[in-house]
């Protein structure tokens, strides 16, 4: 169970299998020579397996370790063929390997994890071993050129952050490049002023309706074409988002679900797209560079967000914040009805139990108001509290819901859909009874929905 919680879980018996099928189409694909394409074309075989892993197998699916374990593979079947009857097959495993390297998750176990278990290996660690001896073995029988190492993308810019009207969902857009240094430093480690020149944009859509979820993720051109993909599948609500610059500490925050080092990191909603599961590593790889989580520590440790849209952090668990704005929703509840209404206070520290991430970005993070968030919140009351308790919930949620909309100033059109679906709920729960939300609104939803 701890190499297990630690992100080191014992192999299933069906992973060798899905390991070769990964070989098979490799020596089959067409690999370019460039870095950039060697990285694509690595997700594309990498995703399709791990699609189809999720197709067949109801267990088994932690992804960085089934990965470190097709490293170690990949890694022994380049040197036998370099030196077999395999002829040049050894060429495009090669070819996989580097991939590997390139789009390998990062982080790894605590130093007091890997001194309990000193045999556990993690995924880029594994692929730098792998492809440091493999080189060596190449070059010492004359089969090497200039092919290692590869480079690696790194951050040629400042990336930037979108957000839609309601405040719960994300787009972060950051360039890279896979030519010199790390960004910021020369080869000598000498500052460097300015930018690299990009490659390309990365970009994340980050859904903070329920939990932080990545729902999309890939490579674009430009930052105005990922920009303009994300407002296509968030809808009108983002038609007007301004980007602006993001904090390194911003990104950990919203990406931190793809920085923990556990079996958690690895968790499957279990209805991801397969855009979403190509980029399973690279999405993970890009988001740990970003944030700079490096190769350890706790991505959950608190950290000063400095400037800009983080600075307002605060977490709701705090109870006297709680408490602050269960105080002031009985007070506005009070003023719109002329009258105080005795289950009100109780009634909003069920609501806000449910209400979101259990670790909000800032005050407008909190007070979103979209209609995926009430109908996640509605779900989440009626199936984790007795009836009594989510009918009360329930007959409040569409005043909670105005209030909410007046502190975050959504108005207009969208408002308007988000009193929909409140008193839709509220009518549902008091004609059929509180579990019914349940059924209705559980799973009527895509994985990335528009807003």
């Amino acid at each position: 169970m701890a190499r297990t919680m630690g992100g080191a879980p014992e192999p299933s018996d069906w992973w060798p299998a899905s390991h070769e099928r990964v070989l098979e189409r490799a020596r089959d694909a067409d690999w370019p020579s460039d870095p950039g394409g060697i990285e694509e074309t690595t997700c594309t075989i990498i995703g399709q397996q791990v699609i189809e892993n999720t197709a067949e197998h109801q267990t088994g699916h932690h992804f960085r370790p089934w990965l470190t374990s097709l490293v170690s593979r990949v890694g022994e079947a380049v040197r036998d063929g370099a030196v077999s009857a395999r002829g040049e097959d050894w060429r495009s495993l090669w070819s996989l390997l580097r991939g590997l390297v390139l789009i390998a998750p990062l982080v790894t176990a605590s130093d007091e994890f890997k001194e309990v278990f000193p045999d556990i290996r993690f995924a880029y660690e594994t692929a730098m071993a792998e492809a440091e001896k493999t080189a060596a073995e190449l070059a010492q029988a004359g089969l090497l050129a200039d092919e290692w190492p590869v480079p690696e993308a790194r951050p040629a810019g400042t990336p930037l952050v979108a957000r839609d009207a309601y405040g719960s969902r994300f787009l972060i857009a950051a360039p890279f490049a896979y030519s010199g240094p790390p960004s910021g430093e020369t080869a000598d480690g000498e500052t460097a002023g300015g930018d690299a020149i990009a490659d390309h944009w990365y970009a994340w859509d980050v859904d903070m309706c329920w939990i932080d979820m990545v729902v999309a993720a890939g490579v674009f051109r430009s930052e105005a074409e990922a920009l303009s993909e994300w407002r296509s599948a968030v809808g009108a609500i983002a038609a007007s988002s301004q980007r602006s610059a993001c904090e390194p500490p911003v990104a950990k925050w919203l990406l931190g679900s793809y920085l923990k080092g556990s079996v958690f990191g690895d968790m499957q909603q279990g209805n991801e797209p397969e855009e979403l599961l190509r980029e399973v590593f690279r999405s993970r790889r890009r988001a740990e560079i970003l944030a700079g989580a490096g190769l350890a520590g706790d991505p959950d440790a608190d950290q000063d967000p400095g400037s800009g849209p983080g600075r307002d952090r605060f977490l709701k668990q705090n109870p006297s914040w709680a408490r602050k704005i269960r105080n002031e929703f009985r007070k506005w509840h009070a003023g719109r009805y002329g009258r105080r209404v005795a289950e009100v206070s109780q009634t909003a520290e069920t609501i806000i139990d449910k209400w979101g991430p259990h670790d909000p970005f800032d005050e407008r993070s909190f007070f979103a108001c979209s209609p995926h968030r009430i109908e996640k919140a509605a779900v989440l009351i009626g199936d984790g509290f007795f009836d009594d308790y989510a009918a009360r919930a329930f007959r409040v949620l569409p005043d909670w819901v105005r209030w909410c909309a007046e502190r975050s100033e959504i108005s207009g059109e969208a408002a308007e859909r988000s009193f929909a679906v409140a008193r839709a709920v509220s009518d549902l729960a008091a004609e059929k009874g509180p579990y019914a939300v349940v059924g209705r609104y559980e799973d009527d939803e895509p994985f990335r929905r528009a807003e």
